[in-house]
């Protein structure tokens, strides 16, 4: 689940701070994990939605001071792609780019046609390449 966090946020202090506050969650949850049908699915969800307040939170510290290092030029780059993207491209973008899941099998678990979900990936790469562009990495 770690990994998954680093995955994400390509950062290891917010991968910590989201694998620790998904492990919160699982405790929140209590005795209503054991219902949970899928259980690693669930943890999954859980971890990707606290990388990206992670990284949410961090954007938002970074825009209130203005000291930056080297490293912290990535994350930034890294936490700018998921805040423009709208909740249902993040999760398209975390199925196909963190689970490996093909256009069919993301289709399959959002209910979206494989033709919106290829639109989805276009705007995707297009995002990815203004930020890297906005960043002088292109």
């Amino acid at each position: 689940m770690f990994r998954r966090c680093r995955l994400i946020t390509r950062d290891y202090e917010l991968a910590e701070i989201a694998f620790e506050s998904s492990f919160i969650k699982v405790i929140e949850f209590g005795s209503n994990f054991r219902r949970v049908q899928s259980k690693l699915r669930w943890l999954y969800d859980q971890c990707d939605k606290e990388s990206l307040r992670a990284l949410a939170k961090y954007l938002e510290l970074s825009s209130e001071t203005s000291e930056h290092d080297n490293h912290d030029e990535n994350t930034m780059s890294v936490a700018s792609f998921w805040s423009e993207l709208s909740s249902g491209d993040q999760l398209i973008a975390i199925r196909k780019y963190v689970d490996g899941f093909s256009l069919e099998k993301i289709s399959e678990l959002t209910g979206l046609s494989v033709r919106s979900i290829g639109y989805a990936e276009r705007r995707l790469s297009d995002k990815a390449d203004m930020i890297m562009e906005a960043a002088d990495y292109g």
